[in-house]
């Protein structure tokens, strides 16, 4: 019995082991080649994740810091007035991080990561 234990120990230590070296690799960063087709890239990832394919970004989404905030746009009646009252769900949350080489978007809330292919990014110094 200790044997198993210890050897689940070993594949548990290894496991965070690997998991403190992923963190270690995963830097703020900000966009460096901002163009329509990166805008439509995480316009796309982004649409997906929220379930709103329509969503609209800022062209400097990104490039000059490395968090994006996505709300949701509040439905008005044709007065003008909010349609559902007022809007009871939470902002959410994405990071774009350099992991090694390679740029990520990460949902804040739930850690879940997506590569970018088309955008290019920098770490932002100090951070």
């Amino acid at each position: 019995m200790i044997r198993k234990v210890s050897c689940w120990a070993c594949v548990a230590g290894l496991a965070l082991a690997t998991a403190a070296c992923a963190i270690d690799l995963d830097r703020p960063a900000v966009v460096t080649n901002a163009s329509a087709n990166t805008r439509a890239e995480l316009q796309r990832i982004v649409g997906e994740i929220v379930g709103d394919p329509q969503i609209a970004l800022a062209e400097d989404a990104l490039v000059n810091s490395s968090t994006l905030i996505i709300e949701r746009a509040m439905r008005r009646d044709p007065n003008g007035l909010l349609a559902n009252g007022r809007e009871t769900q939470r902002p959410q949350q994405f990071e774009l991080i350099l992991h090694g080489s390679r740029c990520m978007l990460v949902r804040s809330a739930t850690g879940d990561r997506w590569f970018l292919r088309d955008t290019k990014c920098r770490a932002i110094p100090g951070e």
